[in-house]
């Protein structure tokens, strides 16, 4: 027979976030993402058993992890790894998240490569170059291939320096101060030393107090 509590506590698991933890008094029954009690209408303080809880989070946790997965989709596109880690930090479990991000992925919903490429143009045309642009593909999860791929075709490395130029275009460059500001600018965006000296004109034996170690 059911054992029944005094009532639910519902406990913020991460500031800011919506992974919460479900307690009967002091007793830890499980994690997940607000949404899911929501949708079960599970409140604090609700007179229901750890039994009856976790039977109500797992036949409605997969759909409300796949209708977060599509709010993520529906503002712009977004990695395997990224729609995972949403997931898992908004608190499903991980077997979870595979399986709703395998599932997107089939449908192609969910396509690293489209994401590579979208993401690289997003970026260059900010004005980010090569090597910043590469290290957000690395944040994002994406595989190598996919990632050089796109920047292959999106941002290739022999317009790295006419795209330097279009960075700087307009910043004075008369006096080495200017110049200064102007490698700061480039360098800070992810584009070469080398690049950046030429776009600049400064030589390869001044001394560069900015220059990265």
């Amino acid at each position: 027979m059911e054992s029944r509590p005094q009532g639910l506590r519902i406990v913020a698991d991460v500031p800011r976030t919506k992974r919460v933890r479900v307690l009967l008094g002091e007793s830890h029954i499980l994690t997940t993402s607000r949404d899911v009690l929501r949708a079960t209408h599970i409140r604090e303080g609700a007179d229901l058993s750890a039994e009856a809880v976790a039977s109500l989070v797992r036949e409605n946790e997969s759909e409300c992890a796949r209708q977060r997965a599509l709010r993520l989709l529906a503002h712009r596109e977004r990695s395997e790894h990224e729609i995972r880690r949403r997931l898992v930090g908004d608190g499903y479990p991980e077997e979870i998240a595979d399986a709703i991000v395998a599932r997107l992925a089939e449908v192609s919903l969910i396509d690293d490569q489209r994401f590579s490429a979208a993401l690289v143009r997003t970026k260059r045309a900010a004005g980010w170059g090569r090597n910043r642009i590469a290290r957000a593909l690395k944040d994002s999860g994406v595989d190598d291939d996919a990632a050089h791929a796109a920047l292959d075709a999106e941002c290739p490395e022999d317009a790295e320096r006419s795209r330097a130029e279009q960075v700087a275009k307009g910043m004075p460059r008369e006096n080495r101060k200017g110049r200064e500001r102007v490698l700061r600018r480039l360098l800070s965006r992810g584009f070469t030393w080398e690049d950046a000296l030429a776009v600049t004109s400064f030589r390869d034996d001044e001394d560069h107090s900015n220059e990265p170690i």
